[in-house]
């Protein structure tokens, strides 16, 4: 049986992300008062706070760019980038090995 609890290298990360976790808690709660009272979505794509930004404004899936990949073997799709709020632009890694990642900042 596989217990990932014994692996040091997850329990590492575990501690990681439950700080982050925890050190979000206030803007969280503010996010969660936001979606409640005004309806605004927790997680948002970019493109509801960045409107004018051709990378991000697409109407439907059919009008996204296909992911390409620039000389040094980058990603140019943005489609996995989020917004967390209004403050929080997040781009994840999501390939095992990944050390890093190119990433465009509006």
């Amino acid at each position: 049986t596989l217990c990932a609890y014994h692996d040091d290298k997850v329990m590492r990360s575990l501690a990681l992300w439950s700080n982050v976790y925890v050190a979000l808690a206030e803007y969280r709660l503010q996010l969660l008062n936001e979606a409640s009272f005004r309806g605004y979505p927790v997680v948002r794509h970019p493109v509801l706070h960045f409107p004018n930004d051709e990378r991000f404004n697409c109407c439907n899936g059919s009008d996204r760019k296909k992911t390409k990949k620039d000389k040094d073997g980058w990603s140019s799709s943005y489609s996995d980038s989020f917004m967390l709020g209004d403050l929080l632009y997040v781009a994840p890694v999501l390939k095992s090995g990944v050390r890093k990642k190119k990433v465009y900042l509006p």
